[in-house]
């Protein structure tokens, strides 16, 4: 089962073989990219280009992307990485639960998106990205 089922199986409700391995890649994937944190998250070209050789290396499921980044930057990236993903499932990730950010992912064609750092005491946001998400 390659990592775009494994996504898919861990947003619904029935047996997952295994959970994926989804590993958060930002920082670690620019320093092991040899690239500047600036070059990384401004560059969607350079971002993808990473990303996809630090998840190759790291056997990941899925790739996250945005890690820094603008959604704009993040969404560009996913549209570069169709062709490279080799059966692994996108993750666009953002800090906040920032609903026109996971609409530009989303439309990108995400297959999951990931609050680093969600404001808790915020829960209506939630329910507004949910239904973002959902759409």
């Amino acid at each position: 089962m390659d990592g775009k089922a494994l996504v898919a199986a861990l947003l619904s409700s029935g047996v997952k073989p295994r959970p994926p391995y989804i590993p958060i890649l930002g920082q670690l994937a620019h320093l092991l990219g040899q690239v500047t944190e600036e070059v990384f998250t401004t560059d969607p070209r350079m971002q993808a280009t990473v990303l996809v050789e630090v998840a190759t290396a790291l056997c990941a499921d899925a790739i996250t992307v945005g890690v820094g980044s603008s959604p704009a930057v993040g969404a560009d990236v996913v549209k570069r990485l169709g062709p490279l993903l080799r059966g692994r499932a996108v993750v666009g990730c953002l800090a906040e639960a920032d609903v026109p950010g996971a609409r530009e992912y989303c439309e990108a064609g995400v297959d999951m998106i990931l609050l680093l750092a969600p404001d808790r005491l915020n829960t209506g946001r939630f329910r507004t990205l949910s239904n973002a998400c959902s759409f």
